[in-house]
């Protein structure tokens, strides 16, 4: 019924979805229904593989509109482009965020963050509370639009992972320990042609280079399957992650229909919404409750901005939201 049904519905039954007489043998065979890794594969009829082996080759060509994709602006090859800023006089801030765990992702809360001393005027990521900051970059056309915004859940104690496989744009992701180690991440994926990295101390530690389109590769899959294995490890073992897959979660960042936080190349969205939230909150003390975590939530309405997204169109409409709406 798993096969009959779908066909059935898409009118495509007389041809499809059935081990029938004079219709398309799409079959897989398995010999141990709880494992489900076929021993066989037929496609129009047809073996394609036996026992974990292909018995193809793929000789489709790759586009070369799908080749160098990469178009990042060497603006954000510097710490300089992810200081966030706070309002004047704070000595700590308060800032909107989100949560993201394996199976679990964009929960969104307030934290109270340092602004740092030595450089008056920048925000701070904070490891003990395993908060992070995370940025997301247009990558496409080498504009300076770029997202900053603050994460928790990826437990790095240490330098920067990178992705350019990112919903909903597939824009260039970073999560990381500071601007530096942000900066040379970017720098890692702008040399790598797209991919997936990861740095510290301004090292590179590894990568896996998606060459088609930023997000797929055209090495064999066995290649991709054990660098992205080795890659993850190094995250986990260097970096300090608690994430089984960071580099899958980090990839759900940008998807800003799903609530209750995306953020995009334009900034931090409400999710499900179209409108653009300030990261840091304009209040001096925290109070309250909070969706998750230690931290205390500002009592005072979150200042937000109508956005449609488009650059040329970009809106400077301040509307106040009550924080327990904004965060339901």
């Amino acid at each position: 019924m798993a096969t009959l049904n779908p066909a059935a519905y898409y009118r495509l039954d007389h041809i499809l979805g059935s081990v029938t007489p004079a219709k398309l043998a799409d079959l897989i065979i398995l010999s141990d229904l709880r494992e489900a890794r076929p021993d066989l594969v037929i496609v129009d009829g047809r073996v394609v593989a036996r026992n974990n082996q292909a018995l193809f080759t793929n000789t489709d060509p790759i586009p070369d509109m799908v080749l160098d994709t990469i178009h990042i602006n060497p603006h954000f090859f510097e710490p300089s482009a992810f200081h966030v800023v706070p309002r004047a006089g704070q000595t700590s801030a308060w800032v909107q965020a989100m949560e993201m765990y394996d199976g679990y992702f964009k929960r969104a809360f307030h934290v109270n963050l340092p602004v740092s001393s030595s450089r008056p005027g920048e925000v701070l990521a904070d490891t003990d509370k395993d908060v992070l900051k995370v940025v997301v970059i247009d990558r496409h056309h080498s504009t300076k639009n770029r997202g900053i915004g603050f994460v928790r859940g990826f437990g790095l104690q240490r330098g920067a992972i990178a992705c350019t496989t990112n919903c909903e744009n597939q824009n260039l992701v970073v999560v990381g320990t500071s601007d530096a180690e942000i900066a040379s991440a970017v720098r890692a994926i702008s040399s790598l042609g797209g991919g997936l990295a990861a740095v510290c101390a301004g090292e590179v530690l590894g990568t896996v280079k998606l060459d088609v389109a930023g997000c797929m590769s055209s090495a064999p899959w066995e290649t991709v399957r054990d660098e992205s294995m080795a890659l993850d490890e190094k995250v986990r073992s260097v970096l300090g992650s608690t994430m089984r897959f960071p580099y899958l979660i980090a990839s759900f960042v940008g998807l800003a229909a799903v609530p209750d936080l995306g953020l995009t190349e334009m900034g931090l969205v409400a999710g499900g919404g179209s409108e653009l939230m300030d990261v840091v909150l304009d209040v001096e003390n925290g109070g309250g409750s909070q969706h998750s975590g230690e931290d205390g939530v500002p009592g005072r309405h979150a200042r937000m901005k109508v956005c449609c997204r488009c650059p040329s169109h970009a809106h400077d409409v301040h509307h106040f939201m009550d924080t327990a709406t904004a965060l339901k």
